[in-house]
C-alpha cells in the first residue's frame, strides 16, 4: 500500500471511530452545533453519567440537563434515563455509553427558549430594586390563555406598610374596564365580579400609588393578548401531545412550561415555573426562569435567578454554567452595569476553554471587546 492510501486509510478509520463514541471531542455548547435533546428522567437518580469533552472527567447527569451531539452518555446496567428529542420524541436511553441518541436539534418547545443562549427578547427594562415605581410584573409582554389573570407587580421601596395600590386595566385605546385599590399588597386576582376578558383582544395593566405610576416605565410592549379560539386549541393539542408522553407529573409540567414560553405565553410559564421551583429545587428550573424573566425585561429579576441556579449547578457542568454565565452578562449589560457584565463573560470564557471550545471562546472574546468598548466609551 502506498503511503498517501494508508494515510487515507487511518484518517478514515479515526473518523469512524469518532462517530461510533458519539463524537466525544465535538464542540459541545457551540453555536453551531446546538443542543439535540433534554434529559427528562434518571431512574435512580445518580445512575446517568455525562461526559461534555474528552478533556474533563463524567459528572452525574440532572433531570433538565441538554444534551449536545457530542456528548458520552453512560447509563448504569439496571438504571431507565429518559431523552426528549428536538423532534419531540421520547427516546430511553440504553445501559453502558453512548452517544446522544437524537436525529433533530432542539427547539424552544423542547429545551427552553435560551437554551442555545440567544438574546431573545432581551430588553433593559426597569430596575426593580431602586422601587422609584410599581412596575407590572404580569401579566407583562405576553400572550395569555386565561381569560382572568393574576396580576402582580413590584413594591415602592420605602413606603409605608398601609400603603394603597389603584390597579386598572384597559383595552384598545385606553379604555377603562375596570379599576381596584388594594391595600398593602403587590398580588390582584382578577376579580370575580367582573366579566372575563375576551379572547384575541389586546389589554394593559397600569399601577399607581402615591404620585408614581407603572406608566413611568418606557419599555414597548408592556401589554398582553388574549389567545383566539383557534390559538387555544392548538396549544390544548399540543399540551395533550406531551402529556401522551406519560412522564412523571413534574417532567410533563416542565415541558409544558417550555411549551407556553415558546408560544410567548410568558407570564404562565413564569408561574407554573416558580410553582414548580417550590417543590423542585433544580438548577434547570430556576435557571428557565431567568430566561423567563430576561425575555420580558425584568432583568433584576432575571439577575436573582442566574446567581440562584450557579449555587445549585454542579461543579463539572461546563456547559450549563457557561450558559448562564453568558446570560448574566446580558443581564448585567442591560442593568447598564458593564463592568459586571465583563466580568461574567470572563467565566463564560474560562469554562468554556476548559471545553476546549474554541469556536465559542472566539465569539465570547469578541463580545468581551465590545463590551470593553462600551464600557470606556467617553
Amino acid at each position: 500500500m502506498r503511503r498517501s492510501d494508508f494515510l487515507r486509510a487511518v484518517q478514515a478509520a479515526l473518523l469512524l471511530c469518532i462517530h461510533l463514541v458519539g463524537g466525544v471531542t465535538a464542540q459541545s455548547g457551540d453555536p453551531k452545533d446546538p443542543a439535540w435533546g433534554q434529559i427528562v428522567l434518571i431512574t435512580p437518580k445518580g445512575s446517568l453519567k455525562v461526559k461534555q469533552s474528552a478533556r474533563v472527567a463524567p459528572l452525574n447527569a440532572t433531570e433538565g440537563m441538554l444534551v449536545h451531539r457530542g456528548y458520552l452518555l453512560i447509563l448504569s446496567p439496571t438504571a431507565r434515563a429518559v431523552i426528549i428529542c428536538g423532534d419531540g420524541r421520547k427516546r430511553e436511553i440504553r445501559p453502558g455509553s453512548h452517544g446522544c441518541p437524537c436525529t433533530k436539534p432542539c427547539t424552544p418547545e423542547v429545551c427552553g427558549i435560551r437554551y442555545d443562549g440567544s438574546t431573545i427578547g432581551a430588553t433593559r427594562g426597569p430596575d426593580t430594586d431602586t422601587g422609584a415605581f410599581p412596575v407590572v410584573i404580569s401579566p407583562r409582554k405576553t400572550m395569555m390563555r386565561t381569560l382572568r389573570p393574576t396580576i402582580r407587580w413590584s413594591p415602592v421601596v420605602g413606603a409605608k406598610e398601609t400603603i394603597t395600590y389603584n390597579v386598572t386595566l384597559y383595552a384598545d385605546a385606553m379604555k377603562v374596564i375596570w379599576s381596584r385599590d388594594v391595600a398593602s399588597e403587590t398580588r390582584l386576582a382578577y376579580p370575580d365580579k367582573e366579566p372575563s376578558l375576551r379572547p384575541g383582544q389586546t389589554y394593559k395593566v397600569v399601577v399607581r400609588s402615591e404620585g408614581s405610576s407603572s406608566r413611568q416605565e418606557h419599555t414597548p410592549g408592556l401589554g398582553f393578548t388574549t389567545l383566539t379560539a383557534d390559538q387555544a386549541q392548538r396549544l390544548a393539542d399540543e399540551e395533550a401531545r406531551i402529556k401522551r408522553l406519560e412522564l412523571p407529573d413534574a417532567q410533563t409540567r416542565f415541558l409544558i412550561a417550555n411549551l407556553y414560553a415558546a408560544r410567548e405565553l410568558y407570564s404562565e410559564a413564569i408561574e407554573q415555573m416558580e410553582d414548580m421551583f417550590t417543590a423542585m429545587k433544580e438548577s434547570v428550573v430556576v435557571s428557565a426562569l431567568g430566561d423567563l424573566y430576561a425575555t420580558i425585561g425584568l432583568n433584576r429579576e432575571a439577575e436573582r435567578k442566574y446567581l440562584t441556579a450557579l449555587s445549585l449547578i454542579s461543579a463539572r457542568d461546563f456547559d450549563g454554567q457557561g450558559l448562564i454565565e453568558r446570560n448574566l452578562a446580558r443581564v448585567y449589560e442591560n442593568l447598564g452595569i458593564i463592568e459586571q457584565a465583563v466580568t461574567r463573560l470572563r467565566e463564560a470564557i474560562r469554562t468554556y476553554r476548559r471545553l476546549n471550545n474554541a469556536r465559542m471562546v472566539a465569539a465570547l472574546l469578541n463580545e468581551e471587546r465590545r463590551l470593553k468598548k462600551l464600557r470606556d466609551r467617553p
